[in-house]
C-alpha cells in the first residue's frame, strides 16, 4: 500500500508542477496577446496618420454625430436627374489691374526735338501711339496712381522707324511701387 501511496502522491506533486507551468505559460500568452493588440492597434494609427486624410473630414466611424433626419428624409425621396456642369475658363497669369477709381497724375515723357526725325530718309517723325505703365504712389492717408506715358513716334514716310521715349529709372524695375511708396513702407516697417 505505501507503494501505491508513494505513486499516488508522486503523480499529484507531477501534476501541481505541470499545473503551474500551465499557468505560467497561460499567463506569458495572455502577456503576449495584449501587447500583440497594442502594437497592432500602434501601427494602423501609424499607418492612418502617415496614409489617412490629413483634414478632418467626415469620418464613416463617426456618422451616429450628425443630425440628418432630415436630409436622410429627403433624401429618400429624391429622383435621379442629371446635372450638368459648366466648364470654365482658366485666369490668364498677370498682375491685377490697378483701380480705375484711384485719381491719376499723368507724366507724359517726349523724345528731344533733334530725335523727332527718321533715321532712314530724314522726314518728322509723328505720335502714332503711347505705353502706358503705372505705379501706386501714397501720400500719407492717400492714394494715387502715377501715370508714365512714353509717347511713340513713327515715320509716315517710310512707316519703318519707330522711336519710343526714354522714361526715368525706378528703384526696382517693373514694379508698381513708386520711389515715395517704397520711402513710405520702409519709414513704416522700421
Amino acid at each position: 500500500m505505501k507503494n501505491s501511496e508513494l505513486d499516488i502522491q508522486s503523480l499529484q506533486e507531477i501534476i501541481e508542477k505541470q499545473q503551474q507551468v500551465i499557468d505560467s505559460q497561460s499567463q506569458k500568452i495572455r502577456n503576449q496577446d495584449c501587447k500583440i493588440i497594442r502594437l497592432e492597434e500602434h501601427l494602423h494609427l501609424l499607418t492612418h496618420k502617415r496614409f489617412g486624410p490629413s483634414t478632418e473630414k467626415y469620418n464613416v466611424e463617426q456618422k451616429d454625430l450628425f443630425f440628418d433626419e432630415a436630409e436622410q428624409s429627403v433624401e429618400e425621396e429624391t429622383i435621379e436627374t442629371e446635372i450638368t456642369v459648366p466648364s470654365h475658363n482658366r485666369k490668364k497669369p498677370g498682375r491685377v489691374a490697378i483701380s480705375p477709381d484711384l485719381p491719376r497724375e499723368r507724366f507724359v515723357h517726349d523724345l528731344a526735338e533733334d530725335e523727332k526725325v527718321c533715321n532712314n530718309d530724314g522726314h518728322a517723325l509723328h505720335v502714332i501711339g503711347e505705353e502706358v505703365s503705372e505705379q501706386l504712389e501714397i501720400i500719407p492717408a492717400q492714394i494715387k496712381v502715377i501715370q508714365h506715358v512714353k509717347l511713340k513716334y513713327g515715320c509716315r514716310a517710310c512707316e519703318q522707324t519707330v522711336k519710343t521715349a526714354k522714361a526715368p529709372k525706378q528703384p526696382i524695375p517693373k514694379s508698381i511701387a513708386s520711389p515715395k511708396l517704397l520711402a513710405y513702407v520702409a519709414v513704416a516697417k522700421y
